[in-house]
């Protein structure tokens, strides 16, 4: 899946918007193979948000893996990447754009998946086509993982990927709806009011290597 996304992808309005404005996922999406003593940075799987030396790119590793080793971990612990299922970020690394939503960085990677579904589901021929149904995917993982995201900060992160300003107040309405729907239905069925989690500093670092 992150090849085939990764190949239809390369090149599109989506990453070059998504480039120039900050975000270190379509720059992941747009890297080449790493060169031996180049900084990168994990952006997907255990990896999220730890930072590590290219080590070698050769050998016996298959084509488009290379060998990291993260400054954390001991010296003889080395991780093999791959630049067609894995994400990582290419030094110098990006500030922390003005859009950026206040989740963690894993769960930015998995709101970027939604993104470019979107994106592949809305950009046909050259052509922009907005539909309800397309950008409902990605409203039902912000409202289901109860994450701090509202109407207007969904907003400058779709912008910030290229996305038309004519779809901003139908994906308002769209989300807003939705929301209150969500909420109607929460409290239906527990009794409690439907809360977002608290706010965290955006792109904080969530890595799930260490755990059981």
């Amino acid at each position: 899946m992150a090849e085939r996304l990764r190949k239809l992808l390369k090149g599109t309005v989506f990453i070059n918007a998504g480039i120039n404005s900050g975000c270190p996922f379509c720059r992941g999406l747009n890297a080449d193979i790493p060169k031996v003593g180049d900084i990168v940075r994990g952006l997907s799987d255990f990896m999220s948000g730890l930072i590590g030396e290219v080590v070698t790119n050769n050998g016996s590793l298959r084509p488009g893996e290379f060998l990291v080793k993260f400054l954390e971990d001991p010296k003889d612990h080395q991780y093999a990447i791959s630049i067609d299922y894995n994400l990582f970020e290419p030094s110098p690394f990006t500030n922390v754009p003005d859009w950026a939503p206040h989740i963690s960085l894993r769960k930015v990677e998995e709101l970027h998946w939604y993104l470019m579904n979107l994106y592949l589901d809305s950009f046909v021929d050259g052509k922009w086509k907005y539909r309800n149904h397309a950008s409902l995917p990605l409203i039902a993982f912000i409202l289901k993982n109860r994450l701090p995201i509202e109407a207007t900060e969904l907003w400058d992160i779709l912008e910030a990927h290229g996305f038309p300003s004519k779809w901003k107040r139908p994906l308002h309405k769209l989300y807003k709806d939705s929301k209150e729907l969500l909420k109607i239905y929460h409290f239906m069925d527990t009794g409690r009011n439907y809360r977002s989690k608290k706010r965290i500093l955006p792109f904080s670092m969530e890595s799930y290597r260490y755990r059981a």
